[in-house]
């Protein structure tokens, strides 16, 4: 803690003496103990916009408060947008969560020095770079003192949820918000290299004073990957070791340190899990909670210099991985789209720590965690970092969606993804899933009853296509994203997150006492229903016992059943059609 207070006492200093002639932010005028509120933020910012041409606040889409998203970009190629978007790009995002305000903060500073400061304003030769300074503004303009119980500092801040009270960081995928509209946009517009989103933990104490979650080197590829676990976090780590700020990998905020540390599971729905699959490596900065917040603001401004720097060193390697990485998704003939922390490969990492100890709790009179901040230690404790694929799909040539799911269509699309629509009636041959089974939470998440555990069957079907349908192919740089969304057995597909739930209820029945007769004449004519009917009776005793099941079971195999029912409505085309369905 000493080292990470004369480290913040020396990065003051610097602040103060290269601000002298320049305006102060709201944290350096409170001597690094409040942070700017949403006002001030945007108004700094338009204060940056004046002191340069290389820094202009733009606005980049709205957001579900009716405040306009804002990015301040940073380059000197503002004259060439081409020139702009061929450079490495790095995207800064603050404020997702506004309680955890040390990002916004930082990013000011990074900002002014990146403008005025010639040491820094070199890395722009080769870097543009674009600042989000709040994503959740109606989250910003919620302010209080106290939503953050755990949190040593600033004196006022955010809140979690945004005007519709979504934690934004669930919401790249499902696109229920605004603000992910708006930023899923902008992703797509500016292509960034590397992408940085601040934040604050919660959980176990620990010297730390910046832990970081990088982008799941298994979920990015075998370029990428390894270039990003390898080269890119050594590269940072090490400039904060120069620095002298103390920082791990993130520790889960339920674990217990020296009982081990898990990877976080870099899903779709963060930020990061989104960015992946677009082939962009991003960390998620994470200060801890309890250390002062000064301190904390001046690890990530140490955290962000050091990502630009390796950016401006790299850029061109950077995004020449990008490409092998896009070249060899290009020939990928499956696609893994379920996860499992291997248990089986086994890891330690160095970690500093404060014991835990158990004492009675003054509250109830049970025992209470707690960390013994007079016991530190120094060991190598369990990491498990590796995630294995458990299910894999092949991939399709292209993906239908009928035009009456066009809201799908559109989610889609805003993330950049391609698609044609077909422009005359027809009939293909085409795949399509049956949902065979899954499992749906009990509570609510995030706005959804959220489905797990899905299993499906693959149906080959004639299906007629209509003008208008939409055809996506699988061979563009979104078709990792485009497989994460649209297979309903990932994690966090549309079908998981309840845009398809319409297909679970049936639309027809019928009356027992009037399908009896029938039923009984079916079993009749149809010998190996009836076979496969009295071998499910005698397997499964409770199904014997069930009048109503039993009549189910020979209905749905029935010509009187539904024939969309529990089907799938989006097709897989698996070879070239030699038909004109475009």
């Amino acid at each position: 803690m000493r080292s990470a207070l004369l480290c913040f006492c020396l990065l003051f200093e610097a602040h103060v003496n290269f601000s002298q002639n320049l305006r102060q932010t709201p944290f350096e005028r409170s001597g690094g103990q409040e942070t700017a509120a949403y006002a001030e933020g945007i108004d700094y910012y338009r204060y940056l916009d004046s002191l340069s041409e290389e820094g202009t606040l733009l606005i980049e889409g709205t957001t579900d408060s009716g405040f306009p998203l804002h990015l301040f970009l940073i380059s000197k190629a503002q004259s060439s947008v081409k020139q702009i978007f061929s450079r490495p790009f790095v995207l800064v995002m603050n404020g997702i969560h506004p309680g955890e305000s040390d990002g916004i903060d930082a990013s000011m500073l990074l900002a002014r020095e990146l403008l005025k400061n010639p040491k820094l304003n070199t890395l722009l030769n080769q870097v543009d770079v674009g600042i989000i300074p709040f994503y959740n503004m109606a989250g910003a303009l919620n302010r209080n003192c106290c939503t953050r119980a755990n949190q040593n500092g600033p004196a006022m801040y955010g809140f979690r949820g945004n005007a519709r009270n979504f934690d934004l960081n669930r919401d790249f995928i499902k696109t229920d918000t605004r603000n992910t509209q708006a930023f899923q946009a902008l992703f797509k517009k500016y292509k960034p290299s590397l992408f940085l989103d601040t934040h604050v933990s919660n959980g176990a104490d620990y010297p730390y004073v910046l832990t970081y979650i990088e982008s799941q080197p298994d979920k990015l590829g075998s370029q990428l990957g390894p270039y990003q676990a390898e080269v890119i976090t050594p590269f940072i780590t090490r400039g904060l070791e120069k620095e002298g700020i103390l920082h791990s990998a993130y520790v889960d905020f339920d674990v217990v340190p020296e009982k081990g540390i898990t990877a976080f599971f870099d899903a779709g729905r963060y930020s990061t899990g989104y960015a992946a699959l677009f082939n962009c490596p991003g960390y998620m900065i994470e200060t801890h909670m309890l250390k002062p917040y000064s301190v904390r603001v001046n690890a990530t401004i140490a955290f962000l210099k050091e990502a630009l720097r390796f950016v401006y060193e790299n850029g061109k390697e950077l995004n020449q991985k990008i490409l092998d990485q896009q070249q060899e998704d290009v020939k990928e003939l499956k696609r893994p789209v379920d996860w499992k922390l291997d248990l089986s490969t086994k890891d330690s990492i160095l970690f500093k720590g404060y014991t835990s100890k158990y004492k009675l709790s003054k509250v109830s009179g049970l025992q209470q965690l707690y960390y013994d901040r007079t016991d530190p230690y120094e060991k190598y404790v369990p990491f498990l970092r590796k995630y294995s694929p458990t299910q894999w799909v092949s991939r399709p040539q292209a993906y239908i969606i009928p035009k009456a799911y066009q809201e799908i269509a559109e989610k889609l699309s805003i993330s950049g993804v391609r698609m044609d629509t077909i422009k005359n009636d027809t009939m293909l041959i085409v795949e399509q899933y049956e949902i065979l089974s899954y499992e749906t939470g009990r509570r609510p998440y995030e706005g959804h009853y959220v489905h797990d555990q899905t299993k499906v069957s693959t149906l080959i079907r004639q299906k007629k296509l209509s003008k208008g349908d939409f055809l996506i192919s699988t061979y563009q740089e979104s078709y990792r994203f485009i497989m994460e969304c649209l297979e309903p057995i990932s994690k966090d597909s549309y079908f998981n997150w309840n845009y398809f739930d319409a297909i679970l209820q049936p639309k027809e029945g019928f009356s027992d006492y009037v399908f009896e007769p029938v039923a009984a004449d079916i079993l009749e004519s149809d010998k190996d229903l009836k076979q496969e009917f009295e071998k499910k009776k005698a397997a499964d005793s409770i199904f014997a016992t069930q009048h109503q099941a039993q009549l189910q079971f020979i209905y749905r195999r029935s010509k009187y059943a539904e024939p969309d029912y529990m089907k799938y409505p989006i097709y897989r085309l698996v070879s070239p059609a030699k038909q004109n369905y475009k």
